[in-house]
């Protein structure tokens, strides 16, 4: 009998849980020590201990005796809450990460997914100039991007949603990269699509402009962090709102530069009403006393918190992995099938925490009976959206 226990899940189920070594010690009756030794390996737990540390974290038994290694590199991830977000909750979302680049490789086996398409530079650009050659690139032209969502994973870079509850409300985005796989990861609690679209334009300004400290595992001081997060913000201002055709357009629909004004205009680009009075004060057209102004008319209406046509139910509810899971579903796997596929391939995980993860509808894993289904191209539903 196999008696193989994979030290390295036992810690990667309590991180991915956001749990201490502490709290799980104390949730099982065991000491401290013992679950440091489990995880390094200096001893091996009982088939007892195992199932105790199984029901602690949710996981399955089995998810502790596979074999396959779920890679996790820390270095290679940007939060944009560098200053707030405690490491634990960090180092879960990162765990988190990992798992769903491991079912991307599964699902890889039955769907065709786009290959990345981003341009690449002799030296790192500017952020504007960055923005403008990635425009170019996608054949965007200077025109609102109506998903922008939709639009990223058309060009092969992943997304994913996570939980923003107690423990990660301070985490908006983050993106990660491994193994040649960018993923960005959102946060549910998103309550516009203005927010929405400046997150995910921000995190495409890590990837062009940041790749080397990613690849290069090079930590950041905060000194560094905030240049970092300086040049993605740049980055996505200039992608969202291409310069000239900006300033057309706030001579069209706001030349006297009204609070007021910027409603229609931010109906016509989803971009937020803040985010363009920055980039006009920024761009010197707007002054100091006027930009202040503006601010605090924002402030006294409300809309530091919730702006005019923010509205969650306008956030596009379907992502690449959701599309994945249900045209497999509906084409080729069982429920039970695919939940198999998984395991078989080292990821065991509960349907509820893979629900979670790909962004599906609750119970979507419910068993189900097993039936013949017709490879998939996921280029068909995402081109259509």
């Amino acid at each position: 009998m196999d008696n193989y226990i994979n030290k390295d899940r036992i810690k990667l189920a309590r991180q991915y849980r956001g749990m201490s070594i502490k709290e799980l010690a104390e949730k099982i009756k065991l000491s401290k020590q013992a679950i440091s030794n489990y995880e390094s390996g200096k001893r091996v737990p009982s088939i007892k201990e195992l199932t105790s540390i199984s029901i602690a974290l949710g996981f399955p038994y089995r998810y502790f005796i596979e074999k396959n290694e779920i890679s996790v590199n820390y270095n290679t991830t940007f939060f944009r809450s560098y200053l707030t977000a405690q490491k634990k909750y960090k180092e879960k979302q990162i765990i988190r990460l990992s798992h769903i680049r491991n079912f991307y490789s599964v699902l890889s086996n039955h769907i065709n997914y786009p290959s990345l398409n981003l341009p690449t530079f002799d030296v790192k650009p500017t952020p504007t100039l960055a923005a403008k050659k990635l425009r170019e690139f996608w054949g965007l032209g200077n025109a609102p991007i109506n998903n922008l969502l939709r639009t990223v994973e058309r060009n092969g870079i992943l997304v994913s949603f996570f939980d923003a509850s107690n423990d990660t409300d301070k985490i908006d985005a983050f993106t990660n990269y491994l193994n040649d796989i960018w993923i960005i990861a959102l946060s549910k609690n998103t309550n516009s699509v203005s927010r929405l679209n400046f997150s995910i334009a921000h995190e495409l300004g890590h990837i062009l402009l940041h790749k080397d400290i990613m690849e290069n595992n090079t930590e950041v001081d905060r000194k560094k962090f905030n240049k970092i997060e300086d040049e993605a913000n740049d980055f996505a201002s200039a992608f969202l709102l291409p310069t000239e055709e900006f300033i057309k357009e706030v001579n069209i629909y706001n030349p006297l530069f009204l609070l007021d004004g910027f409603t229609e205009l931010k109906r016509f680009r989803k971009v937020s009403i803040s985010a363009m009075i920055r980039k006009l004060h920024k761009l010197g057209i707007i002054s100091n006393l006027k930009y202040t102004n503006l601010y605090k008319q924002i402030s006294k209406r409300g809309w530091n918190k919730r702006e005019p046509l923010d509205n969650p139910n306008d956030i596009p509810k379907t992502s690449i992995f959701r599309d994945s899971i249900n045209l497999l579903l509906e084409k080729k796997l069982s429920v039970q099938e695919l939940l198999d596929e998984f395991s078989n391939n080292g990821i065991s995980l509960n349907p509820r925490d893979i629900e979670e993860l790909l962004n599906l509808d609750e119970n979507r894993l419910k068993i189900e009976e097993c039936y013949d289904k017709p490879v998939i191209n996921i280029s068909d539903i995402i081109n259509n959206n």
